[in-house]
């Protein structure tokens, strides 16, 4: 029996070989199955390509003083604008709005989107494995010696924190 006529009269292959990144339709169509990958909420603008963007939510601790971080209020024409400062040398933790749910067969990377980095943010990589569920936890180091400013929103929208590929 060749390779391929394994592949095609046993399914459970098909489940469990590796496929590759998922691009933006195969996101969508994992996360319409019922044990499928699950992404909530899901906010459209933040599926990409072949990523999901993690947007912030008002809880973020620093890791240098072990305290929740300040939450200001810029007042804007349009709306509101809410953003926290990240302290020269320090970490802050921020919780992600999106609750991820993994299913066995998909696992994810989180790294670093390069509109933060300019802003002098290190890098961020680490991993979500299968069957992991919850909300993401997102360090942004400061590594500068100046003060940085994360906004929570933009004229009605998230800002987005980090990126995640699934395979």
């Amino acid at each position: 029996m060749s390779g391929k006529e394994f592949i095609s009269r046993n399914p459970m292959y098909k489940i469990l070989s590796p496929r590759g990144q998922l691009s933006k339709y195969d996101i969508q169509q994992e996360m319409k199955k019922e044990d499928g990958l699950k992404i909530f909420p899901c906010h459209p603008k933040c599926l990409k390509a072949a990523s999901y963007d993690i947007t912030p939510t008002l809880v973020a601790m620093s890791v240098k003083l072990g305290m929740l971080e300040t939450i200001y209020c810029e007042a804007t024409f349009c709306s509101p604008r809410y953003y926290f400062y990240v302290h020269p040398k320090d970490t802050v933790l921020v919780v992600s709005n999106e609750f991820i749910s993994v299913p066995g067969n998909i696992a994810g990377d989180v790294a670093s989107r390069v509109s933060m980095v300019v802003k002098g943010f290190g890098h961020i990589s680490t991993t979500i494995d299968p069957f992991w569920c919850g909300a993401a936890l997102i360090g942004l180091s400061n590594p500068t010696n100046q003060l940085l400013k994360v906004y929570l929103n933009d004229a009605d929208e998230l800002n987005q924190l980090a990126t995640v590929s699934f395979y």
